[in-house]
């Protein structure tokens, strides 16, 4: 999954109340200090490696405790291993 940078600096804006600008920061010393989040091309982020898309997925799921719209996706190829 891609993100434009816009997109991700809104939501670090938006969680820590700080302006936009100041959120282009907090993303930098993200991907520089823990290295979540990489730049895949000008201004498109993602996640630097699959497994943190696939805990934050199932974790919403399960927040939510939205267990069928869970279950219908068990057949669904785009989210299969194999």
């Amino acid at each position: 999954m891609l993100f434009e940078e816009s997109e991700i600096c809104e939501y670090i804006s938006e969680h820590l109340q700080i302006s936009v600008e100041e959120s282009k920061t907090v993303l930098v010393s993200i991907a520089e200090q823990h290295g979540i989040l990489v730049v895949r091309a000008h201004k498109v982020w993602s996640f630097s490696h699959l497994t943190f898309q696939e805990y934050l997925t199932a974790n919403s799921f399960l927040k939510k405790k939205n267990y069928k719209e869970l279950s219908e996706h068990v057949v669904d190829l785009h989210w299969s291993s194999i």
